[in-house]
């Protein structure tokens, strides 16, 4: 589950995002769909336009992340931008931008890995390897 000022998101077992509008009373505003698996981390963009979900899949793709776009200022329109399989399940993701201002995407697997990718290339910027799962 990830909150930001206006909008609450939760992942579910069966791979849908929920959205409610946070401001005022709790109002469900959309459900995005496009994951075959449980939804297992999300992260709101540092812009807030921008959704990264990751899950565990059992299906030929193995994992997945997904970058979700805010179409409309203002509203709730969210499609998918970007597509991203990864060899491990995901564990956890968190975006920052480096000394040049660009958005990085660090991505925690359960091989006790770190990826660092550059966005919204996915290019791979780095591999970090622990002894535990992190």
């Amino acid at each position: 589950m990830k909150f930001d000022k206006e909008m609450l998101f939760a992942g579910t077992d069966k791979g849908v995002i929920l959205v409610w509008k946070a401001k005022g009373p709790f109002e469900l505003v959309a459900s995005l769909t496009g994951h075959t698996a449980i939804v297992v981390c999300l992260r709101i963009g540092s812009s807030a336009t921008k959704l990264y979900s990751g899950l565990v899949d059992h299906t030929i793709k193995n994992c997945t992340i997904k970058v979700w776009h805010i179409t409309e200022a203002g509203k709730f329109n969210l499609e998918v931008i970007y597509t991203h399989d990864v060899e491990h399940g995901i564990v956890a993701l968190f975006v920052m931008y480096d000394a040049e201002v660009k958005p990085v995407l660090f991505c925690s697997s359960t091989d006790n890995s770190i990826r660092l990718y550059d966005l919204p290339s996915f290019n791979k910027r780095a591999i970090l390897f622990g002894k535990q799962e992190v």
